[in-house]
């Protein structure tokens, strides 16, 4: 739920989750708002995460996809996130990771990980032609790069007979407020026409909604012996972290009202690459 740009990393991310809030806690001297913000996001939805999109999105795509490791499998997102990452060791399945946001993956990426990851190009193209068989486009929706221009990456970069699953927030167009509020966000509608516009050809939509606002629940609840292990900290880190809870908790209330009231929503579109016709 990071609305900031990435700062890059310059001090060690420690988890009060991981913590015990009875003893003293030393954070790390060099830690600065960005890494107070990347470290409570990871309390809050869980290590490796930073969205309480992550989890669902990834675990949907995994399904709808039915990626195996004779796959050739590619990920673009915000960040690739914990699920992902456990997903390509419990599997052995490589991931070809285009991510606008590394920070975290580099820090979690192990050495025999099967995972590359790149930086995505929000000005160009970026992945290539003809090289994956699944293609997961996760939390995009609302990012630099023009929904069309994702779209059409990806459906170059498809082999024919490939599956694309895009999934991100929506918004509902024909909602005065949210047009005014979240002008970045398409409409279900407006995903599934830049699909067709590319070539593919759209399947069925999966409503992510509730999962979503469930994911936002249990990260609430489980931050809270993290929030307890605040009152430890010396200064300036308590005051640091407490700013960094009230940034993430009010994102978090916002995203679960404007769920809840169905402003947006949360879905997934799943799309495929024809086969070309038999002579």
């Amino acid at each position: 739920m990071i609305a900031t740009k990435a700062a890059p990393v310059k001090s060690k991310i420690v988890l009060l989750s991981h913590k015990d809030p009875a003893e003293p806690i030393e954070l790390d001297p060099n830690e600065g708002p960005a890494e107070s913000r990347l470290a409570v996001a990871q309390d809050v939805w869980g290590l490796g995460n930073l969205t309480p999109l992550d989890n669902v999105m990834a675990s949907t795509a995994i399904g709808v996809l039915a990626v195996t490791n004779q796959a050739k499998f590619g990920v673009v997102c915000q960040h690739l996130g914990n699920r992902l990452f456990r997903f390509s060791r419990d599997m052995d399945v490589w991931i070809d990771a285009y991510e606008c946001d590394p920070r975290i993956s580099v820090l979690q990426k192990r050495p025999k990980d099967k995972v590359k990851l790149s930086v995505w190009n929000t000005a160009g193209r970026t992945l290539g032609a003809n090289r994956f068989t699944k293609l997961a486009v996760l939390n995009m929706n609302a990012g630099e790069s023009s929904l069309s221009r994702i779209i059409g990456d990806c459906a170059t970069s498809l082999r024919p007979g490939g599956d694309l699953f895009f999934a991100g927030l929506v918004a509902d167009r024909c909602d005065r407020s949210v047009r005014q509020a979240k002008p970045e966000l398409a409409s279900l509608a407006e995903c599934r026409e830049a699909i067709s516009a590319a070539g593919l050809i759209a399947g069925s939509d999966v409503d992510l909604t509730e999962r979503v606002k469930d994911a936002i629940q249990e990260g609430l609840a489980n931050s809270m012996a993290a929030l307890s292990a605040i009152r430890v900290l010396k200064q300036p880190w308590k005051s640091l972290r407490l700013a960094a809870y009230l940034q993430e908790l009010e994102a978090a209330a916002g995203l679960y009202t404007d769920l809840d009231v169905r402003r947006i929503a949360a879905a997934g579109v799943r799309a495929a690459k024809a086969l070309p016709a038999k002579s």
